[in-house]
């Protein structure tokens, strides 16, 4: 299990096997973030059906994550919307305003 500063809502919601998942997902995340090498996933194994199936699984576990410790999965969402409307809006205005550089 993930050690988070987190209190678990009840016992029997941190058994539930997407917040598990949700967990492990959580680690890789964490081990991924760390500054390596540049390197590309190879997901050209996955058809577009499955990467997008196997995202929304993942969501769906997080989400699990969130309710089993005692906060609001919408909330969460809105929150996550946000930030990667963010994102997004200044990768696009990085691009209009340098084209080709790495902002």
């Amino acid at each position: 299990m993930l050690l988070t500063a987190i209190t678990c809502v009840s016992d029997n919601q941190v058994e539930d096997a997407g917040v598990i998942r949700a967990e492990g997902l959580l680690r890789h995340y964490v081990a991924a973030a760390q500054p390596q090498p540049q390197r590309r996933v190879d997901v050209s194994r996955l058809t577009s059906t499955v990467a997008e199936e196997t995202v929304i699984a993942a969501i769906t576990d997080f989400l699990h994550w969130f309710r089993a410790h005692g906060r609001d999965a919408d909330d969460m969402l809105d929150r996550a919307q946000m930030r990667f409307e963010a994102e997004h809006a200044a990768l696009r205005q990085c691009g209009e305003t340098s084209p080709g550089s790495d902002c």
